[in-house]
């Protein structure tokens, strides 16, 4: 073992020794938190922090051939690769559902329920979850809903700050609990677990939140609430956006969940999901060719095109992440710094427990506008896992959840700035409709993402769950998984 470590640090040598390898790290995640504050934190901006960094490294670097060797080993890892070609095979699936009615049906459902109050905002929680859960996207569950849900519940005397509450906190839900959901995949891939298990592993804690959630805003959704006046135009518009059909996409979402649950390879999985939506959308008129693969002017369109090209970003950056990362792995500086943290701060396996919740936590603070957070804390929470054989099941789910949480809570969370955004133009069109301009004002009324965050840090506090994430890591062991 030991001539493995010297010739590990041999390879991958910095001037000054291999801590030197944090460096270029270290002046990623600063200038990320520095464009989080000012409000210029996009998938672009931090290609180019990462590019500058690897630039950086390389001066830093004693033998620069075998620093790119490194690099490109890293770029090209089996997690990283796990991640992108989930992140495809998901994004096509997602762009499916999306433009072939789900929210659609979704809505009309809600609407044609004739329910009002704080009935409107725990169902429009509950519809929202179900969106977010089938296409695992956060951003694009608040879009839907705040363009069309947010005034039709004002119409229907719904609290209009609880209903905006009740919004990100269905975004959250999906994000947090959906196989295909970015963070799922990314948390998964970055513990180097199976998404299938986790996702099943986290079910209890998403229904406790859940129903809770439902709960609370059944009861606070009346408070304040009043039935706007609108006139018949305004009303009309809200409702043409409603269509039954659209339901049948529901079909595919449930085939997708239960064959991953029942084992299958998650990219498996979301082809049959594929598979079946193009069918029961082609068989019902929800979906033509034209709208799967397209050419107009000279150029390729549709939605596998959409579905793929969306996750282009992202799958540029955690390659580059993953390259900033491994050099630390590679030069031994990740081992040396546990050892740190074993001796300072970590005496038994609750408190490595808590830890991994720190880690993440401290990681996602600055970062929770995507999966940046998880690369970063990832490679750490694992090798604490494997210190204190922890089941990286429990952290993976750690990450996915304390991530997730803090993007709809804190007001530089990227689903909170983008409802407050989306008021303002859902305002254009219909004048009735409040405009959250703060998204402070936000924070109390996102309440599944303090309860998710609330709940795995109970958790890790009490050592609740540990116990049955443990048996389904050894499980996962022996079968291969993992």
């Amino acid at each position: 073992m030991e001539m493995k470590k010297d010739s590990r640090d041999k390879r991958i040598d910095f001037y000054g020794g291999k801590y030197v390898t944090f460096v270029p790290f270290i002046i990623f995640m600063v200038t990320c938190v520095i464009q989080a504050i000012t409000g210029t934190s996009t998938l672009e901006a931090f290609w180019v922090n990462a590019f500058v960094c690897l630039i950086i490294g390389m001066f830093l670097s004693k033998n620069i051939g075998n620093y790119f060797s490194a690099i490109t080993e890293g770029m090209g890892s089996n997690l990283i690769m796990t991640a992108i070609m989930c992140w495809i095979f998901g994004g096509v699936f997602a762009a499916i559902l999306k433009g072939s009615g789900l929210v659609a049906g979704l809505i009309w459902l809600c609407l044609k329920m004739n329910i009002t109050g704080g009935l409107f905002v725990a169902f429009t929680f509950l519809i929202g979850s179900i969106y977010s859960s089938a296409t695992g996207t956060n951003l694009g569950t608040v879009t839907a809903l705040t363009m069309v849900l947010y005034p039709a519940g004002i119409v229907m005397g719904a609290n209009p700050i609880a209903l905006a509450g009740a919004i990100l906190s269905a975004g959250v839900f999906g994000d947090n609990f959906a196989p295909i959901s970015d963070s799922t995949i990314v948390a998964a891939a970055t513990l180097s677990v199976d998404v299938p298990t986790a996702v099943k592993i986290r079910i209890p804690y998403t229904t406790i939140a859940g129903v809770i959630t439902f709960g609370i805003f059944l009861i606070i959704g009346n408070i304040g609430g009043t039935a706007a006046m609108v006139n018949v135009s305004e009303y009309d518009n809200i409702i043409a956006q409603a269509s039954p059909k659209g339901l049948l996409m529901l079909i595919p979402a449930v085939i997708t969940i239960v064959l991953a649950f029942k084992g299958k390879p998650l990219i498996q999985a979301i082809t049959w999901g594929i598979i079946s939506s193009l069918v029961i959308g082609g068989i019902s008129g929800l979906i033509t060719m034209d709208m799967v693969v397209n050419v107009v002017d000279g150029q390729l369109g549709g939605f596998v095109v959409d579905g793929i090209g969306g996750f282009a970003n992202i799958i540029l950056l955690i390659m580059m992440i993953g390259a900033l990362s491994y050099i630390m792995q590679a030069s031994g500086a990740m081992d040396s710094l546990l050892d740190i943290i074993k001796q300072k701060f970590i005496k038994t396996m609750k408190q490595a427990d808590i830890m991994n919740f720190f880690i993440i936590f401290i990681s996602a603070v600055p970062l929770c506008n995507g999966i940046v957070a998880e690369i970063i804390a990832g490679p750490l929470m694992k090798e604490v896992c494997d210190e204190y054989k922890i089941s990286r099941y429990r952290a993976a789910n750690f990450a996915d959840a304390v991530n997730c949480g803090l993007s709809g809570f804190l007001p530089w969370g990227g689903s909170t700035l983008v409802l407050c955004a989306l008021t303002k133009t859902v305002n254009e069109s219909y004048s009735f409709v409040p405009v959250f301009s703060n998204p402070v004002e936000l924070m109390p009324y996102s309440i599944y993402p303090v309860l998710i965050i609330g709940i795995y840090f109970l958790s890790a506090a009490t050592g609740i769950g540990s116990g049955y994430d443990q048996k389904q890591w050894e499980k996962a062991k022996k079968l291969g998984k993992v």
